[in-house]
Order: C-alpha cells, then sequence, then structure tokens
C-alpha cells in the first residue's frame, strides 16, 4: 500500500503528529539557546517551552510561533538567510 500523503485541513494547527510536534518545539528550544546566547536566547527557550506546554492551537499566533521554529531550525542548519 503507497503512503497517503496528509492533508491540511482548515482548523489543523500542524501538519505534525504530537510527538513530532513536540520533538520540533524541543529542537527549536535548542536551537535558540546555541543560536542567541544571553537574554534573547532566554526569551525565546521561554516562550517555546510555554508553547509546548499549551500546545497548539488555531490562530494567528500560533501560525507565527510555527513560523519561529521553522526559522530556527533553518538557521541552525545554515539555510542562507534562515527564511523560509
Amino acid at each position: 500500500m503507497a503512503p497517503t500523503a496528509r492533508v491540511r485541513r482548515v482548523g489543523d494547527p500542524h501538519p505534525l503528529d504530537a510527538p513530532a510536534r513536540s520533538a520540533r518545539i524541543a529542537a527549536a528550544e535548542r536551537a535558540a539557546l546555541r543560536l542567541f546566547p544571553g537574554p534573547i536566547g532566554q526569551v525565546l527557550f521561554r516562550e517555546l517551552e510555554a508553547f509546548a506546554e499549551i500546545g497548539p492551537h488555531v490562530g494567528s499566533a500560533d501560525a507565527l510561533m510555527w513560523k519561529m521554529i521553522d526559522q530556527l531550525l533553518e538557521m541552525e542548519r545554515g539555510t542562507p538567510d534562515g527564511s523560509s
């Protein structure tokens, strides 16, 4: 049986399952501390930690958090501009 593509529905917070979301958030927390040592990294870490505890929700703030997570992980991988 061929794998099926997951279709993202309106209201679906993120196309990953819960364990994958948690792992991605944890990786972004570590990236924030490595990429931004000091107070900026701590603020980013705390925001990501709170987001992980509350869980993903639908809305513009949620979308912004996922964009930040994606950008932190891209920056850590060395994407030239760190943008999507």
